[in-house]
């Protein structure tokens, strides 16, 4: 059993940075006894990845991450990380769970850049968890990765 509230507030520590000194609010929206079957390890390195692709989308603007979940069903757990960063135009959000595509790889700073590899990843241990992941985005507006997993007994 994963706690999904506590997840969230582990990813968001992982950054070792307060988001909002770089002008982005934080917002946490779970049931504190929610919890998904899962590795939790696993989980917090997807969990960990959308909120650093999150802050990178929203670095030099003011921003707002949310992350909630709720039940879907009897069996399933839906969690959603949002952004209100530059969003992800239609041609690369077909492509980004490839391995190695990257739309950051010409950032101006290293810690900016990727390596295509984070959501390959996460989609592949999100399979393995019996879970699966879906992305909605609009250009300058934002973004929202959906995570689906088996609800903990």
């Amino acid at each position: 059993q994963v706690n999904v509230r506590q997840l969230a507030e582990n990813a968001v520590g992982c950054l070792c940075r307060d988001v909002g000194k770089d002008n982005i609010g934080l917002n946490i929206q779970i049931d504190p006894g929610l919890a998904v079957r899962a590795n939790e390890n696993q989980l917090l390195q997807v969990m960990f990845n959308l909120v650093v692709n999150a802050r990178q989308a929203m670095l030099g603007r003011r921003g707002r991450l949310t992350i909630d979940a709720a039940p879907i069903d009897e069996d399933r757990v839906e969690i959603n990380v949002r952004d209100t960063g530059c969003g992800i135009s239609a041609e690369n959000l077909t492509r980004i769970f490839e391995p190695f595509f990257s739309t950051k790889q010409e950032a101006d700073k290293p810690d900016r850049r990727g390596l295509g590899l984070g959501l390959a990843i996460s989609r592949s241990i999100l399979e393995d968890l019996g879970g699966t992941i879906a992305v909605t985005s609009e250009v300058n507006v934002g973004t929202t990765f959906t995570l689906n997993l088996p609800k903990a007994d």
